[in-house]
């Protein structure tokens, strides 16, 4: 990925608006980590491409793609999804393709997604959604832990489905 690419990336947050007093969002990164409110209107059609992203990621409604009332019952209300996007005019070509984006759009891309459920244990997060739009660049991996970081846990356990070649 060109190096203008990787700067142009945005730590993202996406949560229940007073979920966010919980989750530990001053960690020493470059940039500021920017926090979507689910119940604020400027985000829905946010929260839709990501979702859309989702399915894209994992196959579809008929794959493994998250429905959107996992996304929201599941991800984030309870906790969040966490990952990175790209300002539209940043976004390459082939992503815009990749999510089929109606041209006229402007607001933020989703490149990524962690999602992660609080478990009864202290520190431990059960994750069951992870994927990046732009592959082999590490992306995928800083995603989780940043998720990990900003949900403050100190383990994890992973979910995913028998037949799941992810």
């Amino acid at each position: 990925m060109e190096d203008h690419l990787q700067q142009a990336l945005v730590p993202y947050v996406l949560t229940f608006g007073r979920n966010a007093t919980y989750l530990n969002l001053d960690i020493d990164i470059d940039d500021e980590i920017v926090v979507l409110q689910v119940e604020d209107e400027e985000n829905a059609d946010f929260c839709r491409l990501l979702n859309h992203s989702n399915q894209v990621a994992f196959g579809g409604p008929r794959g493994m793609g998250m429905p959107l009332w996992v996304m929201l019952d599941c991800a984030i209300m309870p906790s969040a999804i966490v990952g990175f996007m790209l300002d539209a005019d940043d976004a390459p070509d082939d992503l815009w393709q990749v999510l089929d984006i109606d041209e006229d759009y402007e607001g933020w891309i989703p490149v990524s997604e962690y999602c992660a459920a609080l478990t009864i244990e202290p520190g431990c997060v059960s994750g069951f959604s992870l994927h990046s739009h732009i592959p082999s660049q590490g992306i995928a991996t800083r995603t989780k832990a940043l998720a990990l970081a900003v949900l403050d846990a100190k383990a994890q356990i992973g979910v995913t489905q028998f037949s799941n070649p992810s």
